[in-house]
């Protein structure tokens, strides 16, 4: 498992500003039992599953293998929030870039808002999923869903962050949470926003609270509250 040392700035009694991020690898990959482990594991689940999410930061955990059991899925939502292997992932319900890893893969600068929803219409064209919802940081997101323009999702709340730590993450389990429970991929990518909103306000890999949710999806249509009261 990698491990982070997270360097944070500040006095005392001041919130810590993130200045920068080392990370220590792992010294093993998995292998052919502990794909096999993973696959049974899965499988044994499938029935219960209302969503499936790959977070890939590219340090084996995703074996391809895996990739072709998320193809074999039917009728429920497969979202990835890959850092350097966006490819491989053609086929399925969404991906949740940020501006770097779509610059990466199309080798292109995205610098405005026409060319971010340019950006994200080719990556959806060229993957051949359902959605692309790109992340831009401060300023905001873009949706592109096969079939439909183009929204452009301004952020919520304050732009002066106290650490974006954990804000990708939050938006892709938050998006596919939202589609779980039945919400447009529009309706679901604003409430990931809301929910990134929160969570860039606090130190530190930040997650939503019980309530906080809660009052994000007092704004939600949908099945939303009740699988929150369901969790219970």
């Amino acid at each position: 498992t990698v491990a982070k040392l997270r360097i944070l700035a500040g006095d005392a009694h001041r919130t810590k500003q993130h200045l920068g991020k080392l990370h220590y690898p792992p010294t093993a990959r998995m292998g052919p039992e502990e794909e096999r482990a993973v696959r049974d594991r899965l499988e044994a689940i499938r029935p219960a599953l209302r969503g499936v999410v790959f977070s890939d930061y590219g340090y084996g955990s995703v074996p391809r293998s895996l990739l072709g059991w998320a193809a074999s899925l039917q009728g429920i939502p497969v979202v990835a929030d890959s850092r350097a292997r966006l490819r491989d992932y053609s086929g399925i319900t969404a991906v949740t870039p940020n501006e770097e890893e779509a610059t990466a893969l199309l080798g292109r600068t995205i610098a405005s808002d026409d060319e971010a929803c340019e950006a994200a219409g080719a990556l959806r064209e060229e993957l051949r999923t359902q959605a692309v919802l790109l992340t831009r940081g401060n300023a905001g997101m873009v949706l592109s869903e096969r079939g439909r323009p183009p929204v452009r999702i301004p952020v919520t709340g304050p732009r002066t962050v106290a650490d974006v730590s954990g804000a990708g993450d939050t938006v892709t389990a938050i998006f596919t949470l939202g589609l779980a429970c039945g919400l447009s991929m529009e309706e679901a990518a604003r409430r990931a926003n809301d929910a990134a909103g929160v969570v860039v306000l606090k130190p530190g890999v930040a997650t939503l609270t019980r309530d906080e949710w809660l009052r994000i999806a007092e704004r939600a249509p949908g099945d939303v509250r009740l699988l929150v009261l369901d969790l219970d």
